[in-house]
C-alpha cells in the first residue's frame, strides 16, 4: 500500500513552515514525556538529515520525512514540546 502525503509530509514539525513555524531556527527541538526526553536536531553537514537522540542513547541519523513521521508519533503518543528557556 503506497504512503498518503499525510504519512510521507506530516505537518506540526517545527523545522518546517506551519503552526509551529516560530520555531524554525531553533538549532534543536525537546519532546519530554516523564522520564523521556527526545531530541531532534539538524545534522549540520547533510541538508535534510536529522539527529534524534532519545534519553541519553546514541543519536540515529535519519532523513527529512523520517523525522516528520516519528516526531508526529511521539506527539500522538503524548509527548509534549519543550519550550526553550
Amino acid at each position: 500500500m503506497p504512503e498518503s502525503d499525510l504519512d510521507k509530509y506530516p505537518d506540526k514539525t517545527p523545522w518546517d513552515e506551519g503552526p509551529l513555524s516560530d520555531l524554525k531556527e531553533q538549532e534543536s527541538w525537546t519532546l519530554k514525556l516523564d522520564p523521556h526526553v527526545v531530541i531532534f536536531s539538524r545534522f549540520k553537514d547533510k541538508d535534510h538529515y536529522f539527529l534524534m537522540r532519545k534519553d541519553n542513547r546514541e543519536p540515529l541519523e535519519m532523513d527529512s520525512s523520517c523525522a516528520r513521521r516519528l516526531y508526529q508519533q511521539l506527539i500522538a503518543e503524548g509527548y509534549k514540546h519543550d519550550s526553550p528557556l
